[in-house]
């Protein structure tokens, strides 16, 4: 299942892109691409922010910043900055107004913004209640794609689910609420899997290959939707 929602042109020039994982893997280079070449023509060269917000609690933020660029920047073919929060152990909604000076200098002068893996609780604790999702918001109206995948895009609609939270640390099945990007652009959306086109010109096995992929991760989808409704009746 895919789904990249383009605005309406009434409200907005601009598209977010949800990717359910794989976002940096070398099939999904074409799709970039493509978006790259779909951009609203303007007076310079297309650019690329990611924020780091979603990981940057693990030990290798540096190089998973540095593996998202190298991929942007070599298989892409944009000039792509990662750029980040201060003091990581607070939340980004207590942090000053200063603080989100350079994130938000970076969002503007950007036309393709990415937001990635990670953990979709921590994107919301960094993220959520800050300047930084009216200011996607605000791309977006203007013409930038955003591209949320993975973490970013479970925490993109109206709820998130926390995973590790609920996976690996073992609390009982819950929601959070999301950053309701996909919410304010376009409705009453919660969350989408995506998984990204392959190039036209490539081979017919590897179409058949995603499309066995889509239907995996649209059963997985409704397991786990069922999953949820039973906890929730449990819990309840």
């Amino acid at each position: 299942m895919r789904h990249t929602a383009r605005m309406s042109e009434r409200v907005a020039q601009g598209r977010i892109v949800l990717i359910g994982s794989g976002e940096i893997g070398p099939s999904m280079a074409p799709m970039h691409r493509a978006l790259v070449a779909s951009l609203p023509a303007r007076s310079t060269p297309p650019s690329l922010v990611a924020l780091d917000g979603s990981y940057d609690f693990q030990t290798n933020r540096a190089e998973m910043g540095e593996k998202i660029a190298v991929f942007f920047r070599s298989k892409v073919g944009v000039p792509t900055t990662v750029v980040g929060l201060p003091e990581t152990e607070r939340p980004g909604a207590d942090l000053a107004p200063t603080a989100f000076s350079a994130t938000l200098a970076a969002l503007d002068a950007a036309n393709i913004l990415f937001l990635g893996p990670g953990s979709p609780s921590r994107a919301l604790f960094r993220w959520a209640g800050t300047p930084i999702v009216d200011r996607l918001v605000s791309r977006i109206h203007a013409g930038a794609t955003l591209i949320t995948s993975s973490a970013a895009a479970a925490a993109s609609g109206e709820s998130a689910i926390p995973v590790y939270e609920i996976y690996k640390a073992g609390l009982p099945a819950h929601w959070l609420t999301g950053l309701n990007l996909v919410g304010t652009l376009l409705g009453n959306l919660t969350l989408f899997w995506v998984i990204g086109r392959i190039a036209q010109n490539q081979e017919k096995e590897k179409l058949r290959e995603i499309q066995r992929l889509q239907q995996g991760y649209l059963e997985m989808a409704q397991r786990e939707s069922a999953r949820m409704k039973k906890y929730a009746e449990m819990e309840g």
